[in-house]
């Protein structure tokens, strides 16, 4: 078989914000993080993208779903490490937003830089958990002003959130209005 037509017109996704995991999307293209200890393909801000505009096919932004003040203390580390807990705790995993301005202001500035990066019809893929102390999707979906949902599905939190807790996985479309943005 030859190798060429499996990769001939492939779509090009980026994973915006891949973190340790870099699970999701599995096919990604590039992957990107603020944080080098992620070990990204490049260490990068999703809300300051150094592509060129209409690059991606689509993009994939599962960003921290928690809004705290501050990570976990020190102290409740040490007991986790000494119960023989290998996986540090999820603030230090998939990080947090010190407030809900914060939250907004990385929405505001990838509605922007998504909307530069995708091609006319491209798609861009959230991921967002609803649950107290977490980001609201109904935020994220009235900010992305520049794009349209075209899904939203909802599914249990796997994470010890309260029993409430739903992850959403919302897909939406960029809008060709190039007014939006």
């Amino acid at each position: 078989m030859n190798q060429t037509t499996l990769t001939k017109d492939a779509p090009i996704i980026l994973d915006a914000t891949c973190s340790f995991s870099k699970i999701w999307p599995k096919f990604a293209t590039v992957r990107i993080d603020v944080r080098p200890e992620c070990k990204p393909d490049i260490v990068m801000d999703a809300k300051d993208l150094k592509f060129t505009d209409n690059y991606f096919d689509e993009i994939y932004c599962d960003p921290p779903h928690f809004i705290r003040k501050a990570p976990l203390s020190p102290r409740i580390k040490i007991v986790r490490r000494l119960s023989g807990r290998k996986s540090p705790d999820a603030f230090t995993r998939y990080g947090w937003w010190k407030s809900e301005e914060e939250w907004f202001d990385f929405i505001e500035k990838t509605n922007k830089e998504f909307y530069r990066c995708l091609k006319k019809d491209g798609l861009l893929h959230y991921k967002i958990t609803d649950a107290g102390g977490c980001t609201k999707p109904s935020d994220l979906i009235e900010k992305m002003t520049n794009f349209k949902v075209i899904e939203d599905k909802i599914k249990p939190s796997k994470s010890n959130l309260p029993s409430n807790g739903k992850t959403h996985w919302i897909t939406f479309r960029r809008i060709k209005n190039d007014t939006s943005i």
